[in-house]
């Protein structure tokens, strides 16, 4: 559909077109490529990713047919790619590759019952489910995009929009660089600069890759329904609340965060950054870092950092409130730099209900890990708080009441 025989790179393809073939012997028929490297004693190294067949694959007296390609070598391999075209053969066949000697990596296909995404005949799965392009686009950011009801496309192609008047596309993908001096076009080599122009363009469900750190300088509340992502290769933190003043919010609910398996989310450096309802933080190395005067707060929400990774990270001076009015998970490690025997850093505005995990930079006798009242200091909350390595208790002074290490 694309090239006979591929001894290089095919990336970002498609074919919609039925190939059909009569040709004898081990020539490969295939949807992207007839064969992926050459056959006998492999010497060509092929390459396919991020492409897609929906075209019909007709081979009436070959050896080998596929949806993706018809061979493939042992120095070759096939990445992120879904086949929804039957494939008709007189030879060996599958839904991605008629023979496969190499490798396969995240395959899918509409037809059959494969049950393996490395299989030649690829998971078979619904490729319009909402869910579909999440399991397909892993490590190709902005390449991929769907609309709701429909398969994944690549997103260099014209994308469909809603039939509204607006025509705000659904599920879009789009670039954002806060650091760049001029609001591009979107794509990743012209990325916008302005948050607005990349929310707008996307829609809702749709994807903002960030490649440059966002700052938002300014009280503001946004529910902006999207994902936004860490681009690959960018290590900085996707955004940076600095309004200059604790009783200045920013305030953020019904979206996505998600790290792209390293970095930080937030940075907190001045004011106050409210995390509400509907928000995830995800896989990430830090949530959010907050700084000397700066505070979080989180309510309705959801933080799941990677493996060792933390949900809260407070520099000196830092402020965490837990304010839980259900439906709050906090994943990973809260770690607490400033807490001293006077001093804590969480600040329990609701009962805690599900564990938290607490590591203290400087941890000795009476180190005051959470305040609060007599109603969300509680003995559950006590339960929850986990510390390694010491025993915590409740104390009270006056009308507050402490977490502290016993």
């Amino acid at each position: 559909g694309i090239v006979g025989e591929n001894a290089g790179l095919v990336s970002s393809c498609n074919n919609t077109g039925t190939i059909t073939s009569t040709n004898g012997g081990k020539d490969g028929t295939g949807g992207i490529a007839g064969r992926n490297g050459n056959n006998n004693t492999a010497v060509e190294t092929g390459i396919i990713r991020n492409c897609y067949n929906t075209g019909a694959i007709i081979d009436t007296n070959g050896k080998w047919a596929g949806g993706i390609t018809g061979f493939q070598n042992s120095l070759s391999s096939i990445t992120n790619v879904y086949n929804t075209g039957t494939v008709t053969a007189y030879g060996s066949y599958g839904y991605i590759v008629g023979q496969n000697e190499g490798t396969i990596t995240n395959a899918y296909s509409s037809l059959g019952s494969g049950t393996s995404t490395s299989g030649k005949d690829g998971k078979q799965t619904d490729v319009t489910d909402s869910g579909f392009l999440a399991m397909l686009a892993v490590n190709a950011d902005g390449l991929w995009g769907q609309n709701t009801g429909s398969a994944p496309h690549l997103t260099y192609l014209a994308q469909e929009t809603s039939s509204s008047s607006s025509s705000v596309p659904v599920n879009g993908t789009a670039y954002l660089d806060g650091t760049a001096t001029t609001d591009g076009s979107g794509t990743a080599d012209d990325p916008f600069n302005n948050l607005d122009s990349a929310v707008n363009t996307v829609g809702a469900g749709g994807t903002v890759y960030i490649k440059g750190t966002v700052t938002i300088s300014s009280s503001t509340t946004r529910h902006d329904s999207v994902t936004f992502k860490r681009a690959n290769g960018f290590s900085g933190s996707l955004f940076n609340i600095a309004t200059g003043s604790s009783s200045t919010y920013v305030t953020l609910t019904s979206m996505t965060i998600d790290g792209n398996g390293s970095g930080t989310l937030f940075d907190v450096a001045s004011g106050r950054l409210r995390l509400r309802g509907n928000i995830t933080l995800i896989n990430c190395e830090k949530a959010v870092n907050v700084q000397s005067g700066a505070t979080v707060e989180v309510n309705k929400a959801t933080i799941t950092p990677i493996t060792n990774g933390y949900s809260v990270y407070q520099m000196t001076g830092g402020s965490f409130i837990y304010n839980d009015f259900g439906d709050t998970s906090i994943g990973g490690t809260v770690y607490l730099q400033n807490t001293t025997t006077t001093n804590c850093n969480i600040t329990l505005s609701s009962e805690l209900t599900t564990d938290m995990y607490v590591v203290c930079a400087n941890p000795t006798s009476g180190t005051r890990i959470a305040t609060g009242t007599s109603s969300t200091v509680t003995a559950t909350s006590l339960g929850h708080f986990k510390y390694t390595g010491y025993t915590l208790e409740r104390t009270t002074t006056g009308t507050t009441r402490y977490i502290r290490i016993a």
